[in-house]
């Protein structure tokens, strides 16, 4: 369940890094020199998709540390810690 939700959170992450991408290529030189703004009002609720995985990750650490479903585990903490650095970064700047 938490590898769903992970990855979920990652996806929607990076959907967004791409919509945030597609927008700052359409748009002009001012434009552009303003996205900080833009970027915070338009897509400032994509930090909220970190939350599920810090929760996820979490869980797995502990889940690791017991040794229960040791493979399941660390996956779910590396998906986890991807969709963590996909929210909150601003990753969509490496795509330029």
């Amino acid at each position: 369940m938490l590898l769903i939700l992970s990855s979920l959170c990652l996806i929607a992450a990076l959907v967004t890094n791409y919509r945030m991408y597609i927008q700052y290529s359409n748009s002009s030189g001012k434009t552009q020199g303003l996205f900080g703004l833009n970027e915070l009002l338009q897509f400032g609720y994509r930090k909220l998709f970190a939350i599920l995985p810090t929760v996820g990750l979490i869980l797995s650490l502990n889940n690791i540390r017991h040794k229960d479903h040791r493979f399941l585990s660390i996956s779910t903490a590396l998906i986890s810690i991807m969709a963590i650095v996909f929210s909150i970064y601003n990753v969509w700047r490496l795509f330029i």
